[in-house]
C-alpha cells in the first residue's frame, strides 16, 4: 500500500492510501483510493512572520464506499508524501475512525439534550473569586 499527494484538476490536495504507484497516469483510466484526506493549507501570521499550517478532513464524508475511483484525467500530480506527513495522515485516519464510532445511544443522548446542556454553573462564592482588578470575569 502506498501513501500519495494527489492534487486534482479542482484544485483539491488530497492524501490517500491506494495500491497504484502512481508511475505513469497517461495510460490508466482510474486510480483506485481509500481513505482520502483533504489537505488545506492556512498561513497565520506568527512573530514578525508568517507561519503555513495544514489542516486535514476526510474527503466525500458521506460515501459509504471504502475504495473510491478518481479518473486519472483529473489528478494533476501523485506523488509520494514525506514520512511525517505521511505519520500524520495515518495518525488522523486511526483518531477519526475511532470518534467516528458513536453508538446509536450517543447520538440520541447528544441529541435530547439529557446529558450536560453546555451551561456554566457559577456559584456566588466562584464569581467573588474571579473577578479580576478591573471587575471583568475570568472563567478557568
Amino acid at each position: 500500500m502506498y501513501c500519495k499527494f494527489l492534487k486534482l484538476t479542482s484544485g483539491e490536495n488530497l492524501i490517500v492510501s491506494t495500491e497504484d504507484e502512481c508511475m505513469d497516469l497517461t495510460d490508466k483510466k482510474y486510480i483506485e483510493v481509500s481513505e482520502p484526506v483533504e489537505i488545506h493549507s492556512m498561513k497565520m501570521p506568527y512573530a514578525g512572520g508568517v507561519i503555513e499550517s495544514y489542516m486535514m478532513q476526510p474527503w466525500l464524508k458521506m460515501s459509504a464506499k471504502e475504495v473510491l475511483r478518481i479518473p486519472a484525467r483529473n489528478v494533476v500530480i501523485a506523488t509520494n508524501v514525506l514520512e511525517r506527513a505521511e505519520t500524520q495522515y495515518k495518525q488522523f485516519i486511526i483518531e477519526y475512525e475511532n470518534s467516528a464510532m458513536a453508538t446509536e445511544e450517543d447520538i440520541e443522548q447528544a441529541l435530547s439534550g439529557d446529558d450536560d446542556n453546555g451551561e456554566i454553573e457559577i456559584s456566588e462564592e466562584d464569581e467573588n473569586d474571579s473577578r479580576s482588578s478591573s471587575g471583568a470575569h475570568t472563567l478557568h
